[in-house]
Parts: structure tokens; sequence; C-alpha cells
């Protein structure tokens, strides 16, 4: 599966995505140097709250599922954060805590599906903001399930970063990121995986 293909780009101690070797002997996203031009390095390029220890979240108990995305600026200049973006089947909710605070409930005053947090180097929780060399920034989501299926969306940060994700991200040049949860009943009566029930 691309996720699966996605966790496994990281494997190594270099951070996935990046490009062939720069200056000298330093390599994009390399933890001990600095790249001339602006570089995303994420810690990794896919979530799957919980997924990848056969385990999933249950809904109607107030459960949350937490996931954190840690990124990196790995050049002398400046990335500049231009937006975050979500994409989404309608079915569910993602809310931006910083743009949508009260929006973050839903009509049964319930958390919705996800909410998503986003914390800059200057303090911010939005873009546009810039993230120097070797500052980083942390982009936190809680995942709240109200059914019992799997529930999939992206991420995707454009920037002036001059490297870029894996071509089979699918995300082009900007930097995508996925998200995948499983929400099950209390009672197991159900399973996101059909095919794993009894296993």
């Amino acid at each position: 599966m691309k996720r699966s293909s996605l966790i496994g780009c990281f494997a190594s101690a270099l951070l996935v995505g990046c490009p062939g070797p720069g200056p000298g002997s330093s390599t994009a996203c390399d933890p001990g140097s600095l790249m001339d031009k602006a570089q995303l390095c994420p810690d990794r390029l896919s979530f799957g709250f919980r997924q990848e220890f056969n385990s999933a979240t249950f809904i109607g108990q107030g459960e949350q599922a937490r996931e954190s995305l840690y990124v990196r600026s790995g050049g002398l200049e400046d990335l500049n954060i231009e937006s975050v973006n979500f994409t989404h089947d309608p079915a569910f909710e993602v809310c931006d805590l910083a743009t949508s605070a009260t929006k973050c409930k839903g009509s049964d005053g319930k958390l919705v599906e996800f909410v998503v947090s986003m914390d800059f180097p200057d303090g911010g929780m939005e873009p546009p903001a810039t993230v120097r060399g070797n500052e980083h920034f942390f982009v936190q989501v809680l995942f709240t399930p109200k059914l019992p299926k799997l529930y999939n969306w992206t991420l995707t940060v454009k920037s002036n970063a001059q490297n870029h994700p894996p071509a089979d991200a699918g995300c082009g040049d900007d930097w995508c990121f996925l998200f995948s949860g499983c929400g099950v009943s209390p009672d197991g009566g159900s399973s996101c995986y059909p095919r794993d029930a009894g296993r």
C-alpha cells in the first residue's frame, strides 16, 4: 500500500524526500548540516493513529488518538510556510483550531473528527510563517471518530522548499502528509479491515 511504502521511506537515518548531495558532503535534510536553499525536513510522511500497532480508536467514549508532525527547516535560507490545506471526505470534518476554534465542536457538542493545531517558532498558530535554519514547527492532530469506519485525509504544506516529497506521494512539488484513522465500536463488532477479522 502507498501508506506502507511511505512509512518505509523513513527507515534510514536521513529524513524522507531528500534529493541528491548538496555542496561538499552535505545532503538535504542531514541533521548535521544546512543546505544553502530552503529545505522542508519532516520526521515522517504518514500517520496511522495506532493502526501500525494493529490498534484502533473507540468511538462514543470520548477517546482521542493523537499524532504529531515535526518539521525542521534544513536550509540557511528561511523556510517560508505559505499555507496548510486539508483534503478529506465531506462525510467528516477537519478543523483548524487557530482559525475555527468555535467550530471545532459539532452540533452534538463534541469535537469534530479531526482537530488540527499548529505551533510555529514565532508563537503563531497558523501560516504564513517563517522558520529559520534548524528551527522547527509542529502540527498536532486529535482524532475522535464518530463512526466505525476508516478515515483518510491529506494535509498539504505549500512553501518555498527546494526539496520535494517522493514521487509516489502524489503531491507534486508541495509536501503532503497522509492521515488515516480507524474508528471501531466499543463492542468490537466491526473492523476497518474486514479481511483481518478473526485473525
